[in-house]
């Protein structure tokens, strides 16, 4: 019987023990997790849009043989708060190796992120906040800009799990977006992008894959890997 309670006493301070590393774990990945961030989320930091936050991407593309081709700081710069509440955030993207520089827009909402390449072209992709495992989003559009194409846009959560890249290992989202061009007339051509979030981080690896019609596969896969970071706090 004694043996039994040592036995008993020895699983509940295991247990205890794997509490508090999680607990430690998740407090140094999310410093400043609110209880309830659903209500605020334009403001909560759940999504970063605090001006000056920026993050340092490593990246390279595979097609036979994986090799580095650049090194990228994507900045905030912009905060630009509209009359319906949104915001639309404007990031400056650096690159080291040819020394480009390049904007990119995205409008925040309290449910939405639009993602822009350009404000002024109708074509956007959209994700679904806060991500929920499990979730899908779809829509359609038509881009009479460039002939006239029906666009497809498939946003799916497909999980939330560990994920290992150059600033440290994190539990991230896995979102999965297939945008499906259809020029009418011809064939379709897909391109897909695999996404992992970090709430109050941001993304910490981007994959663009792009679809081959003769091969009927995706090739080229295009990552980046996430090696250091700042968020700004209010």
């Amino acid at each position: 019987m004694k043996k039994l309670i040592i036995r008993i006493l020895e699983i509940l301070v295991l247990v205890i023990v794997s509490l508090l590393i999680q607990s430690c774990t998740e407090g140094s990945i999310y410093p400043t997790l609110p209880t309830d961030y659903s209500k605020n989320l334009l403001d909560s930091g759940y999504y970063p849009n605090n001006v000056g936050s920026y993050w340092s991407y490593e990246i390279s593309i595979s097609d036979s043989i994986p090799y580095v081709i650049d090194t990228v700081d994507v900045r905030l710069v912009t905060n630009e708060i509209k009359a319906d509440s949104s915001q639309f955030l404007t990031y400056n993207y650096h690159y080291y190796q040819f020394g480009d520089n390049d904007s990119v827009y995205e409008v925040l909402k309290k449910d939405t992120i639009e993602r822009l390449n350009n404000p002024n072209i109708s074509f956007k992709s959209i994700l679904i906040i806060p991500f929920s495992v499990g979730e899908i989003f779809i829509q359609m559009i038509i881009d009479s800009i460039y002939n006239s194409e029906q666009i497809t846009i498939e946003m799916m959560v497909e999980s939330y799990d560990s994920v290992f890249v150059k600033a440290g290992r994190f539990m991230a989202y896995k979102i999965v977006t297939t945008v499906t061009y259809q020029r009418f007339g011809d064939s379709p051509t897909y391109t897909r992008e695999v996404l992992y979030f970090v709430p109050f981080i941001g993304f910490i690896s981007v994959v663009n894959e792009f679809w081959d019609e003769n091969n009927r596969r995706y090739f080229s896969k295009e990552r980046w890997e996430l090696m250091d970071f700042k968020i700004e706090k209010k």
